[in-house]
């Protein structure tokens, strides 16, 4: 190795390994690029630190030909003290335009929405969130695939 490629390397390693620390991430797909109605995407996790602030993303992958400019969806969430909630949301996908909010290459989209930012989850435990599409029709033709994704917050 050469005497100048080492800060480089160095360099790298740094831009890489900073940053909020992930803590969970999955990936619920959907066969034919169809999310059902009675298909609910549901993620367990646990989390033991309650003094620490979290960020609660979601990242929706879609066809291009999506044909909505938003999608309905019953959040359903279940706490470690037994408690339970829903709540119904509308993930705004393209404004009145037709244009995408997220970023698009060939026929495929990926949306990052955050759900909530420096949260802290004040209850220790294993939680559930379930995401429920709650459109009109009971397919939902052109979601590829639904992401929830929590990390440390950076502030």
């Amino acid at each position: 190795m050469k005497p100048y490629q080492f800060p480089v390397l160095f360099g790298l390693f740094l831009l890489t390994s900073c940053g909020p620390k992930v803590v969970f991430e999955e990936t619920k797909t959907f066969e034919q690029e169809v999310w059902a109605y009675d298909d609910i995407a549901r993620f367990d996790f646990q989390l033991e630190d309650t003094s620490a602030y979290y960020d609660v993303w979601v990242a929706i992958s879609h066809n291009a030909n999506y044909p909505y400019q938003n999608m309905y969806t019953n959040i359903l969430t279940a706490y470690p003290n037994q408690a339970d909630a829903k709540q119904l949301l509308s993930f705004e996908m393209a404004n009145k335009g037709g244009q995408w909010y997220g970023k698009c290459s060939d026929e495929i989209c990926q949306l990052y929405i955050p759900l909530q930012e420096r949260v802290q989850f004040t209850v220790p435990g294993d939680y559930q969130l379930g995401f429920e599409q709650y459109n009109r029709k009971d397919s939902l033709w052109g979601i590829q695939s639904f992401t929830l994704k929590i990390q440390e917050s950076k502030e």
